[in-house]
């Protein structure tokens, strides 16, 4: 898979005091955005550790300092700073999308792209969580129990406007 230039994935993370455990997924975020092209938003909820210092290494992540605010609102602001993208998927420190789901997931898209695109969840703990790939289109009945966990699904950036 080549780089993206159209950057059609953008991902969004919520961050407060990660300082022990967020430099590998920097380093992941790193080698997505090299391979993929696609961008990284952290928003930082007032850590009071050296979290912010390391993001800031990272010259290819934009971080958005906002003390105070809730992981949901986090994911608020980054989505509202978000550019250039059809999709946004929302991460934790320590989520991790596999490199083939991402070239399965960029594969999908083309003409009339779904609104949501998600597959199977493996946990840090080994468990499977079994959803098989589905490509959707959503309407106002699903949002108030969506089908699939946040983590590792992607939605289209139309359905928050």
């Amino acid at each position: 898979m080549v780089k993206n230039q159209n950057n059609k994935i953008t991902i969004i993370t919520a961050t407060l005091n990660e300082e022990f455990c967020i430099d590998s997924y920097l380093d992941y975020l790193d080698v997505i955005n090299e391979k993929y092209g696609y961008m990284a938003i952290l928003i930082d909820g007032g850590s009071s550790d050296n979290t912010c210092s390391i993001i800031r290494k990272h010259k290819n992540i934009r971080l958005i300092e906002a003390p105070g605010t809730s992981i949901y609102q986090a994911w608020n602001i980054g989505l509202n700073n978000v550019t250039d993208s059809y999709y946004v998927v929302f991460l934790g420190v320590g989520d991790k999308i596999s490199p083939t789901a991402f070239c399965q997931m960029y594969d999908k898209f083309g003409i009339s792209p779904p609104d949501v695109i998600y597959g199977d969840l493996k946990t840090a703990h080994g468990q499977k969580l079994k959803l098989s790939r589905k490509f959707i289109n959503l309407n106002e009945s699903c949002w108030g129990h969506l089908p699939f966990p946040h983590s590792g699904t992607l939605f289209s950036l139309n359905l928050f406007n």
